[in-house]
């Protein structure tokens, strides 16, 4: 790993807003700043990192924890991107750091766990109507979407996600969804649960 400098001395104006002013030491010498990444957490594996901050054109490592990543693309002096295939550490927070000749300041990448279906709730209904579902589980705070067979819905539409915690999602079955066994995932932060299936009963014919 390159060697680590307490090059950055900041002045007044740089603590305060965390970018650099004209002033600052690192500005001057052309060394690394890690102003922010996105995202700020997620999941340990197959992430897609990106690095926001200045003079980043020359670096020539991204350091995750102990490991250093030296397959990166730099788009310009102001943003890397860099794909993760696994963090290898058991810390919930990870040091993310550049490198040219030192390494930059440090950002930190939230590990969050993946999420985990243990059942939902009503397991069953009729078809060709709209079913009020409750899914139980783990790790579910962070969802982003609920899929539903094919399908990728939005779990920040209130029309659609009623309830939302750690433990519990809950979620109006659209209609549309007409087949015996509707396959039901969620995505997070942390990344793509199990699957869990929907039985849906044919309405008797009168």
């Amino acid at each position: 790993m390159p060697k680590s400098e307490n090059s950055h001395k900041k002045c007044k104006q740089h603590k305060q807003n965390n970018k650099c002013c004209k002033c600052c030491n690192c500005k001057k010498n052309k060394l690394p700043f890690i102003d922010y990444i996105e995202p700020k957490m997620g999941s340990k594996t197959c992430t897609n990192l990106v690095i926001y901050g200045h003079c980043l054109s020359k670096i020539n490592s991204v350091n995750v924890g102990d490991m250093i990543i030296e397959k990166f693309t730099i788009i310009n002096d102001n943003e890397v991107k860099v794909h993760i295939n696994e963090i290898e550490t058991e810390e919930e927070n990870v040091l993310i750091t550049v490198g040219t000749k030192c390494v930059s300041n440090g950002v930190f990448y939230k590990i969050l766990n993946g999420p985990v279906i243990t059942n939902i709730d009503p397991s069953s209904g009729p078809l060709d109507s709209s079913a009020s579902i409750t899914i139980n589980g783990m790790n579910l705070a962070t969802i982003k979407f609920i899929i539903i067979n094919d399908c990728t819905f939005d779990a920040s539409n209130s029309n659609f996600v009623t309830a939302i915690s750690n433990t519990v999602v809950s979620f109006i079955l659209p209609s549309k969804f007409n087949t015996q066994n509707i396959a039901i995932s969620v995505v997070t932060f942390g990344g793509t649960s199990n699957i869990v299936f929907y039985m849906g009963i044919p309405l008797p014919v009168i």
